[in-house]
């Protein structure tokens, strides 16, 4: 059901987009995906130089040169790709853990500057990737789309709860197929709802959401890169699974759907009470990221 009605949003806005922007464009926006700092490892950075058209639909400007700096010191640069970003996978200075990075363009009048969410992890926790619609949101697409606060969705039962206290012990991210436009409002809602404080990442472009499976694979690609201890995925589609299974991810699908039963790196669970208590009881092996990788590589997860 969810993926379906997030289908149809899709189409949606792809069908709207070519009159939205004919319209005109407004002002230029420089947006900053947040940052994970994970010692001894690449930090992955995703700038976004883009016109903001009506309905605040976004349009990528290319070719544009982005520069990031680290307490207002620039290490690196690079410019736009046709679809109005440039992403990194880079060592900060050697200094900067901790300390804000920021983007800003170069030989862009006036000049733009975007400053990012700043987490710091450890390489020996594992960590979770989440997804949103149908995982955690019971999702008001009209709102989600069209209203400031997205007041119509509703937190999944007992997945608050859950989610606070898997935090204790694993790092949690938050991938979602949602577009660009509703990133802020994403990341209120989760604080709202009382959610753990994770980074959020959302499709990169309109396109991306004709293959979620593929954007979401293509983006876990490189977080593991960046997160050595990224082994972990939960959702609730079959996109979901594809992702991260091919990701060679531990795969917990939330749903009460007639699906296959649970085997090798894939575990359905009905609800998050369900998925809780999964965890608790294997909390030993789950939260060991050496451990959880060696048994991944053999595919023996049901074996837990």
């Amino acid at each position: 059901m969810y993926q379906a009605t997030t289908l149809r949003c899709a189409r949606r806005l792809l069908a709207c987009l070519t009159l939205l922007t004919s319209a005109g464009c407004s002002q230029a926006v420089l947006d900053i995906d947040d940052v994970v700092i994970v010692p001894e490892h690449p930090a992955f950075v995703r700038v976004f130089l883009e016109r903001i058209g009506p309905l605040g639909v976004r349009n990528g400007v290319e070719d544009v040169q982005i520069e990031l700096l680290a307490d207002g010191r620039r290490f690196a640069r690079s410019r736009t790709n046709d679809e109005g970003y440039c992403q990194w996978l880079i060592h900060p200075p050697a200094d900067a853990t901790g300390t804000d990075i920021s983007a800003a363009t170069v030989r862009w009048r006036p000049r733009l500057e975007a400053t990012a969410r700043m987490f710091s992890w450890r390489a020996d926790r594992t960590t979770i990737v989440v997804d949103i619609d149908g995982t955690i949101s019971d999702t008001d697409f009209d709102d989600l789309l069209l209203d400031p606060d997205d007041d119509g969705s509703e937190p999944i039962r007992h997945s608050v709860r859950a989610l606070r206290k898997l935090a204790e012990t694993y790092q949690i991210a938050y991938v979602t197929a949602r577009p660009r436009m509703t990133a802020e409002k994403t990341r209120r809602w989760l604080r709202k709802s009382g959610y753990p404080r994770g980074p959020v990442f959302t499709t990169p472009t309109l396109s991306d959401l004709v293959d979620r499976a593929g954007m979401k694979r293509t983006l876990l690609a490189r977080l593991k890169k960046a997160w050595p201890g990224l082994l972990i995925g939960i959702g609730d589609k079959d996109t979901d699974r594809e992702a991260y299974v091919e990701s060679g991810m531990l795969t917990i699908l939330h749903s009460r759907e007639d699906r296959a039963e649970s085997r090798d790196i894939v575990i359905i669970l009905p609800n998050w009470k369900a998925i809780e208590q999964y965890f608790q009881k294997n909390d030993q092996h789950l939260s060991n990221p050496t451990r959880l990788r060696a048994w991944l590589a053999a595919a023996s997860i049901s074996d837990l």
